[in-house]
């Protein structure tokens, strides 16, 4: 808002003429009788909700060329005019009696004053006045300084403003509004209007007055606030009997000089004003069309070369969408002409050059800020290429067009999209649809990252930095910078296995009882994740017995070491100019927002120097009023300035001690208030115990859930055992490429995807990780300690290829009806995550009923639909029999197996012959599934279709690894170093071998190397039936077996 050291004697100006009316306004909404008074002589509003001209006389054409005339001849007086700028207000300097009649008055085509001054400032003139009609230009000085142009125009507009504030709102015969024609052509006009309004917080601390009446002129906190009010505004309610005064500003208090109901009045009117016209000009949703606020977001808005005050703007931005009542704030969601909402419309400004990027940066911010949901907001580009792109996208497709200057700012846009859309916890578009962040984040999946951490089902694991250290080595998990939520569990006394080593169940022991062990965990995620904020906190230090617990907490040095922003990794040291910045930066933390860490009685110190900006707070109390006390004084939670939520939780150990905080709880609540009265304080106070709990009752429960998973070991199968030196020849085939072509050599991969309930990485048998991602409704990861049948897929696959790369997709496995676990949604989203890998083969032992008690007919549709794009980008997939019983039933009822692009499994006994519970009429492929043993040092037995599909997965990712390597022309590299040109034959295996990487080709190579069965028409493959019966040492040994075996699938 303007200082208050301009003045204007308000009746003075207007040449002694009484031309200003009262405006008809109320608080409540004005009707539209009430609101054509409201205009007065000016106008009223028309269908569109501007204001066109009213008047019981019709004006002549040429007198309308006269007012016209005379807007001109008074634009020219004042912005061109010679006389000295100073802070005396620019229309005290020339005599405004000849244009009193004309100042409200609409000329040529019904433009007004406001019309005319867009014209003379951007040298536009009226297409339709005669040139003979301007006035003589040369006694005019065309050398004043644009800064005082501008200057002079603002006070001008301020004063029509006051005067008739339906002046700004007026359309012309060519539908040309004065406000929107400011904000194409000249910002700073519009934002000084908006700026003149204090607010309604503001403007009641205006009226509200001094507590002295000293007349002296003072400065600081002591001015009178009133005297911080637009002169115009002010000096337009000077009471009656101080009119005339010349300097009323110089007393200290002025509330007694001005007509504060009246100033009220004035001011509410031209609010009402300006809002009607800005509801009205976007109340078309979904229907492509420029808005006010689009208007706004002109580059001109931001142009370098236009002096102005970034403050003024950006408050007078916040103002206009204050405008809009909370019905209407899906004006920032309607699309433009050309299908931007006014945020894409501001971001798209980044590869505009010569703009002001920083103001550009804090005006995106605002935006997101009063609309959120706006990042989620489609295009609706009339050119098909841009349907259809959200926010974040068409800021990603920005990227290569952003010049440095803008660069730094297009960053921090990115940033705060980002955390936008991580910190929501229930995204959802302007349409009420639901967002999945990933698909947000990351249109490109190679590019997918981590958002979340969640152990917090990990509570058998022991979580330290030995952990760490085999996550980072197994897990394949890439973080994103912003992680909306950290989980670790209450760690559990570790329960000794059955012929456990006492040596190892006593490591075991210690590691568990190690102090202070998650550390390790925020450490790995600062230093090899680089997370730099962490939304949401869940650590459990209490478990479900809190006063029971022998379990030692974290320390407050640990909690503090492990939220701070400490990590200065060299290039982070590389990027920070300063010491101060990099302490700037471990004072603010992890910027943790929701703060859950279950420890008893922790320091209101630990929280404010770990989260000094949370805002959900959970606290857990032993009934120790002392702590009560210290987290409700003046330095303890209060000093947490962004705080809104604290829960408490009290336990307390007797009767007294309960009462005792009983008592205190509203003393508590009350002094937490204290600072924000608006603070939401729960307080729950937990019974005091009246005997023994079911604590060990609950340690001997979960002891018995963890011995109840114990294999008897076997001796291994002997189908795995009969191409084990195969799968090591293919190995040590791949193996010397590498060497041999050195660190930038890129070997053939068999990239397969596992599709089940996720994976155990501490088992022996995962290894070969690529990528991971969970489609659980929990948002768990996709390993976890009850994931065991995965863990068995992952291992059985491995025991034949070893070589391959896994994808592991965990299903979402909540659902217990029929039987069935894991939900059909998941699947569908498993695969289709698959297929974007391009993976080569995905195996999913797993079936479901095609009925309503096991999907909807649309999921039904969705999972034949992916399944027929894997096989059209040409992914192999098997699919396991269900393992019902003895009682067949029609395969093509259930899904995937049902379906003719996935290759179906079934279960074969040792002898070779189909087991009894996956009866069919047509013949089936088998594979090993009687008591098949997977693993070496703990090893396990598995029985059923479930395994047989892991091995065939297998067995066709050893097949398919080897058909690259003959496609590569790898296969002929002894034959080259001897200068031998390949056989024509080898030519012709690669391109027979290609027509077969598909399901049909597939199922043809199983049955060449399944033996006929007597009295069967089932298929049980034997890959041992393809190999040589002895592999030769050296590279030629080795590419000649594989050929031989590739000759022999053909």
């Amino acid at each position: 808002m303007n200082s208050g050291l301009v003045t204007i004697q308000f009746a003075t100006l207007a040449g002694g003429l009484n031309i200003i009316n009262e405006p008809v306004t109320s608080k409540r909404p004005l009707s539209r009788k009430e609101t054509m008074k409201s205009f007065g002589k000016v106008g009223i509003e028309d269908k569109k909700g501007g204001i066109r001209p009213m008047s019981k006389k019709k004006i002549a054409p040429e007198n309308r060329a006269d007012i016209t005339n005379k807007h001109e001849c008074l634009l020219r007086d004042l912005l061109w005019g010679t006389f000295q700028d100073d802070d005396k207000h620019t229309m005290t300097k020339i005599d405004l009696s000849q244009y009193a009649s004309v100042l409200e008055k609409s000329g040529y085509r019904r433009s007004n004053l406001l019309h005319t001054l867009v014209w003379e400032l951007t040298g536009d003139r009226d297409p339709y006045q005669d040139e003979q009609d301007r006035p003589d230009s040369e006694v005019y000085d065309e050398g004043v300084p644009e800064a005082n142009v501008t200057k002079r125009a603002l006070e001008l507009v301020e004063y029509l403003v006051v005067l008739n504030a339906g002046l700004m709102c007026q359309y012309d015969d060519s539908r040309s509004v004065p406000l929107e024609l400011f904000a194409t052509s000249y910002p700073t006009i519009l934002f000084g209007i908006i700026d003149m309004l204090p607010s309604d917080i503001d403007l009641e601390t205006m009226l509200r007055k001094c507590n002295t009446t000293s007349t002296v002129h003072t400065t600081g906190d002591n001015i009178c606030p009133l005297k911080k009010l637009n002169g115009c505004l002010r000096d337009s309610c000077l009471n009656s009997d101080v009119k005339n005064s010349l300097e009323p500003h110089k007393s200290h208090c002025i509330h007694p000089m001005i007509n504060t109901s009246q100033l009220r009045t004035k001011i509410t009117h031209i609010k009402e004003t300006i809002q009607r016209f800005l509801v009205s000009s976007g109340n078309k949703p979904n229907i492509p069309q420029d808005t006010f606020i689009h208007v706004m977001l002109g580059k001109e808005s931001f142009d370098t070369a236009v002096m102005r005050n970034d403050q003024t703007q950006l408050r007078s931005f916040k103002t206009i969408l204050e405008f809009f009542p909370t019905a209407e704030t899906s004006v920032l969601n309607q699309p433009d002409s050309k299908g931007y909402n006014p945020l894409q419309k501001a971001i798209t400004l980044f590869k505009e050059g010569a703009l002001n990027y920083e103001l550009l940066y804090r005006t995106i911010k605002i935006l997101v800020k009063y609309q959120p949901d706006s990042i989620y907001f489609r295009t609706k580009d009339h050119r098909e290429e841009s349907l259809g792109r959200t926010t974040y996208t068409l800021l990603k497709e920005m990227r290569p067009a952003i010049g440095k200057r803008a660069e730094p700012f297009w960053k921090k846009t990115e940033n705060l999209l980002k955390k936008t859309c991580i910190r929501d916890r229930d995204p959802r578009d302007p349409n009420g649809e639901k967002i999945n962040k990933i698909e947000y984040l990351y249109s490109d999946i190679r590019s997918e990252r981590q958002i979340r951490f969640d152990l917090g089902h990990e509570t058998s694991t022991i979580i330290d930095e030995d952990y760490v250290d085999f996550l980072r080595e197994k897990a394949a998990m890439q973080f994103e910078s912003i992680l909306e939520c950290v989980k670790l569990p209450f760690r559990t006394r570790p329960v000794a296995r059955d012929s456990e080593d006492p040596l190892q169940y006593e490591d075991r022991v210690n590691r568990y009882k190690a102090a202070d062990p998650y550390i390790s965990v925020f450490d790995w995620l600062k230093r090899d994740g680089m997370v730099r904020k962490i939304f949401a906190i869940e650590v459990d230090d209490l478990g479900n017995e809190p006063l029971k617990s022998t379990l030692t907490p974290h320390s407050n040095f640990a909690i503090r070491d492990c939220l701070r922003n400490n990590f200065k990794s060299q290039a982070a040291v590389a990027e920070t100019k300063s010491t101060q910045t990099i302490y700037e930066r471990d004072r603010k933390g992890m910027g943790i927002e929701i703060w859950n860490w279950r420890k008893l009685d922790i320091c209101s110190d630990t929280i404010r120097e770990a989260a000094p900006g949370v805002r959900i707070l959970h606290l857990y109390s032993s009934a120790n009023k002392a702590v009560l006390k210290g987290w409700a004084c003046k330095d303890g939670l209060r000093t947490l300035k962004n705080l809104q939520t604290v829960r408490v939780v009290i336990y307390p150990k007797n009767s007294r001690d309960e009462a005792d905080c009983k008592e205190y709880i509203p003393a508590f609540e009350s002094k937490l208030r204290k600072r924000n009265a608006a603070l939401e304080v729960e307080v729950l106070l937990e019974p005091s115990p009246k005997g023994k709990g079911s604590g060990e009752n609950a340690t001997k429960n979960q002891a018995n859930s963890q011995q109840s998973y114990i294999y008897e070991a076997e001796t291994q199968t002997d189908w795995i055992q009969s191409i084990s030196r195969f799968k090591t020849c293919v190995r040590d085939t791949i193996d010397a490429i590498s060497r041999d072509l050195g660190p930038n050599a890129s070997p053939p991969v068999v990239k397969v995807a596992i599709i089940d309930d996720g994976v155990i990485l501490a088992d022996d048998g995962v290894q070969g990780i690529v990528r991971g991602s969970s489609f659980d409704f929990s948002r768990q990861p996709y390993f976890g300690e009850r994931s065991r049948h995965g863990t068995h897929m992952v291992s059985s696959l491995r025991e034949v290829c070893p070589m391959a790369e896994l994808y592991i997709g965990r299903l979402d496995d909540t659902r217990s009806t029929d039987g069935q676990r894991f939900t059909v949604k998941s699947a569908i989203q498993a695969l289709e995550w698959a297929t974007k890998w391009e993976v080569d083969i995905i195996s999913m032992s797993w079936s479901f009923k095609l009925d309503n008690s096991s999907c909807t007919r649309e999921e039904g549709l969705a999972f034949k639909n992916a399944i027929d794009n894997a096989v059209a980008q040409g992914i192999i997939l098997f699919g396991a029999m269900p393992d019902k019983g003895p009682i067949a039933e029609d395969i093509k009822r259930r899904y995937p197996v049902g379906l003719d692009n996935v290759i179906r499994i079934t279960a074969a006994a040792k002898s070779g012959e189909r087991l009894k519970f996956n009866q069919t009429d047509v013949p089936e492929l088998l594979f090993p599934g009687d008591e098949v043993e997977i693993g070496s040092e703990e090893s396990v037995k598995i029985t059923g279709s479930s395994v047989a599909t892991a091995l065939a997965a297998g067995f066709a990712a050893l097949t398919i690894l080897c058909i690259k390597l003959q496609a590569a022309g790898m296969l002929d590299r002894s034959v080259q170093a001897a200068g031998t040109i390949p056989r024509a034959i080898e030519t012709d295996l690669s391109t027979r071998l290609r027509a077969l990487r598909t399901p049909g080709g597939i199922r043809t190579i199983f049955r060449n190397v399944s033996p006929k069965l007597v009295n069967s028409k089932d298929s049980f493959v034997q890959p041992h039936t393809a190999l040589p019966d002895d592999i030769k040492a050296g590279l030629q040994g080795r590419e000649e077996a594989i050929k031989f075996f590739l000759n022999r699938i053909v």
